[in-house]
């Protein structure tokens, strides 16, 4: 949440707040590690790449929403098939389309 803060805070220096948003998602990937907390791990990958982007750090974002992606993809295949699953694969699929998009947009900067 601090990370978010610092993200989209208008007060003070831009480029400090936004390094600030990345030293405070890095410390909150060392605590959401992606196999104890996955969904969580994976947001912060993607709020993490949309600061890269932002700040064009394109090869950072490209690493951080390749992670996002990743993550999803794996929960997207432990989801079992049958009874309503279906459902909350494409619901997954469509929390997902976001990072999707960016990767693409750093991938034609790049």
């Amino acid at each position: 949440d601090l990370g978010n803060a610092y993200y989209v805070r208008v007060d003070g220096n831009k480029t400090k707040n936004l390094e600030m948003a990345i030293h405070c998602y890095l410390g909150a990937l060392e605590i959401r590690s992606r196999h104890a907390f996955p969904r969580s791990h994976a947001g912060i990958q993607f709020n993490l790449g949309c600061v890269y982007q932002d700040t064009q750090q394109f090869p950072d974002a490209l690493a951080a929403f390749a992670t996002s992606i990743d993550i999803a993809e794996s929960l997207r295949g432990e989801i079992d098939i049958g009874s309503g699953r279906e459902e909350d694969k494409r619901k997954l699929a469509e929390e997902h389309n976001r990072t999707y998009r960016r990767i693409v947009e750093v991938c034609l900067e790049l």
